[in-house]
């Protein structure tokens, strides 16, 4: 409340002070089980969002891999949050050639993932690897060249996926 006199005059008047906290969030990931992904950020009341696609909701569910960024502005400022996000495509193609020969490229059967069951058969369908925690770490050395079929279980695959290798 203000007032001013002069001589005999009064005036009065009210000013609202509004004092605004400074924007201090993150961007907070969810990583689901099967590669899926969600972003939230946790806005205070007089605090608005605006991710990098234009979407205006807290939550947000990117649907591939990139860098994702969010303003989040309230009256006095706006600040950009960015987080990098890797969904994994259970669906991607599976490697179907690998050379073990110690060049640095291609030494070891890569999946777009970690943490299945693998099963290598050789062409008499005798097991010759197989792995419960699968780490894309199996680098066929031991083996001759020729063709060579896998069994790749995953809770996230649609059923068991089966893959005829070449190995050079």
């Amino acid at each position: 409340y203000v007032q001013i006199t002069q001589q005999q005059c009064k005036a009065s008047d009210t000013i609202k002070i509004e004092y605004v906290e400074e924007i201090n969030t993150k961007i907070n990931l969810t990583q689901k089980d099967c590669g899926e992904a969600i972003l939230n950020v946790n806005l205070k009341e007089n605090e608005t969002i605006k991710w990098n696609d234009g979407s205006r909701e807290s939550e947000f569910i990117p649907l591939e891999s990139g860098i994702y960024e969010a303003e989040v502005s309230n009256i006095c400022e706006t600040k950009t949050y960015s987080i990098e996000v890797e969904i994994i495509d259970f669906t991607a193609a599976f490697p179907n050639v690998i050379t073990p020969n110690d060049d640095g490229f291609n030494d070891a059967y890569v999946l777009p993932f970690e943490n299945a069951q693998i099963f290598v058969y050789d062409r008499w369908e005798k097991l010759v690897y197989k792995n419960d925690n699968y780490k894309n770490d199996w680098s066929p050395k031991n083996l001759t060249g020729g063709t060579y079929y896998l069994l790749i279980k995953h809770p996230c695959l649609d059923g068991n996926k089966k893959i005829v290798l070449s190995i050079l």
